[in-house]
């Protein structure tokens, strides 16, 4: 049975509803837009399979909660990052990949982590894995 601290499950909810009502810097994007940035965030996952059943499990799990949708998850992510469109566009793989390490790094140390088929992840690595398991499924990111 998958489990989740649901705690961290309301912190992330709440984390990015702030983030969507706070976000304006992607305002502008369109559809193809977002989905190209959120085809060079998850690029970054290197277990991709790994991913997928991650981002399903979580899908599943949240499903009744809230419908997060490409754009929500993105703008959520850039806004943790602490990042725009344009400067997630300019990052190299490898600065890209250090700026999510440092993410993670701090969400495991303030305990922001969710445990999800097994694996303990921190919000943004399960905010990936969804956003992978969404880009690999077109009729979820609908």
């Amino acid at each position: 049975m998958n489990t989740y601290h649901p705690f961290s499950r309301r912190r992330f909810l709440k984390s990015v509803v702030v983030s969507i009502a706070a976000s304006t810097t992607l305002s502008a994007c369109s559809e193809q837009d977002y989905l190209a940035l959120a085809q060079t965030l998850t690029l970054q996952l290197t277990r991709r399979d790994l991913a997928l059943k991650v981002g399903k499990a979580y899908d599943k799990y949240i499903e009744a909660q809230t419908r997060l949708d490409i754009p929500k998850i993105v703008e959520s992510l850039l806004s943790t990052l602490d990042l725009n469109a344009s400067q997630l566009k300019a990052l190299s793989p490898e600065g890209l990949h250090n700026k999510i390490n440092a993410q993670v790094k701090q969400e495991f140390e303030s305990e922001t982590v969710f445990k999800v088929v097994g694996w303990l992840l921190s919000e943004t690595e399960t905010r990936l894995c969804l956003l992978a398991y969404l880009l690999d499924t077109p009729a979820k990111a609908a």
